[in-house]
């Protein structure tokens, strides 16, 4: 559904990536060459500072503008208060098609971050929220849109699949915590 043509906005947000480890934000391995290409042709923003230390309060905070005093997400889960006006909902109102790809279980539609999305959907696989990803821009290639894309990828695998696990040298010691939360985004 196109409303009017003018500028795309993507916010990506990617749980506990530092940015020190991102080639846009100076990191000197090849990394995020995706992420990289991305910010070359768009607005990066380079001094930020996060609300709390853990997603719910971050993501009501980036997605409002409000601190967690004021929008009162202090823990998670929590819902977002349906009175909190979201940057969707005023790009909504503004003509854009709003769009949401989200991937943390405490981001689920049941706890009101999707307020201001005409389309709002779960998903918890990188390569499934990039097949979606690049449906959905292509349908809505010729209007304005606002797309929110989360991952969740790095915040249990601490150690990546081959070929990346050995992409710096030998292969890392480390650990994964995936196994402990097998079936973790359906509760």
């Amino acid at each position: 559904m196109v409303k009017e043509t003018g500028p795309k906005i993507i916010l990506i947000t990617i749980d506990t990536v530092r940015a020190d480890h991102i080639g846009c934000y100076g990191y000197k391995k090849n990394t995020t060459p995706n992420i990289d290409e991305i910010a070359a042709k768009g607005v990066v923003f380079s001094n930020t500072i996060v609300q709390a230390c853990f997603s719910g309060p971050s993501y009501a905070t980036i997605i409002t503008g409000l601190y967690p005093y004021n929008h009162g997400v202090r823990d998670h889960p929590e819902k977002l208060d349906l009175d909190n006006d979201t940057l969707a909902e005023m790009l909504s109102k503004n003509g854009y098609f709003t769009k949401a790809i989200v991937a943390h279980p405490f981001l689920k539609a049941k706890w009101k971050y999707n307020q201001g999305f005409d389309e709002y959907t779960s998903i918890y696989e990188i390569k499934n929220i990039m097949k979606e990803t690049n449906d959905w821009i292509r349908k809505n290639k010729d209007g304005k849109f606002f797309l929110w894309l989360q991952f969740m990828e790095p915040h249990f695998t601490y150690i990546p699949p081959p070929p990346f696990n050995e992409r710096f040298g030998k292969k890392p010691k480390g650990f994964s915590l995936v196994d402990d939360f097998k079936g973790w985004h359906k509760k």
